[in-house]
């Protein structure tokens, strides 16, 4: 009886945590995937159960080394009120005028301090092409947009840098394009890809939207 009465309340908690997050996500225009998504893991991982007990209004944020240990318990993971990130066409867009450019809040973007529509990759993520960021937001590849949309969600202010810093934006940058690997953590080696779902799956930046598959590096 007493193993009954913990499952009983075991299939409480989960259908808490479920309720907790499609509460949350259902704020959100867009969600319903990622939504879906968590409704599965739940279901499947208990480990998951620990991340609903979190506040409501935040996401989680796991740090490079952090995220590539798979330690869902490390100290160094980190909240932060919604998600209000820019995606690559948001800034995009900023840089054209043309269309909406508004993180995913509503909020409309400002430049950081510094950069404008026709500051250069270099300058921005401290080395690569001399192009500006108009350019690579507009047809650069999705690793190119991911990084640069990432720098500037950081520099404004939309991830703590308890979680992504613009030196690991920069690291990671001049290593994806060097072919060398970015190295979150000793013995750990990224490809472009690795960093570019990094940078999705923990909502620092993405080309068009959040939720789903990220994008091809």
């Amino acid at each position: 009886m007493n193993g009954s009465i913990r499952d009983d309340a075991a299939d409480d908690h989960q259908q808490q945590a479920i309720s907790l997050i499609e509460m949350r996500t259902d704020q959100k225009p867009g969600m319903s995937t990622r939504r879906g998504l968590i409704r599965a893991g739940l279901k499947a991982s208990p480990v998951i159960l620990t991340l609903a007990s979190r506040p409501v209004l935040a996401w989680q944020c796991k740090t490079p080394s952090a995220h590539a240990s798979a330690n869902l318990s490390n100290h160094a993971q980190q909240t932060w009120p919604d998600s209000c990130t820019a995606t690559s066409t948001s800034w995009s867009n900023k840089c054209t005028g043309v269309g909406s450019a508004k993180d995913a809040c509503g909020a409309t973007l400002s430049w950081p301090t510094g950069v404008t529509k026709n500051t250069q990759c270099n300058t921005l993520m401290g080395s690569g092409s001399s192009s500006s960021i108009t350019t690579k937001l507009a047809s650069g590849t999705g690793f190119e947009k991911t990084l640069i949309t990432s720098m500037l969600n950081v520099l404004t202010g939309r991830v703590p840098g308890q979680c992504v810093t613009s030196q690991n934006i920069k690291d990671m940058w001049f290593a994806g394009n060097a072919g060398t690997g970015y190295q979150p953590s000793a013995g750990i080696s990224w490809s472009k890809q690795n960093t570019v779902d990094f940078l999705h799956n923990n909502w620092v930046a993405t080309v068009s939207q959040f939720g789903g598959n990220p994008p091809t590096a």
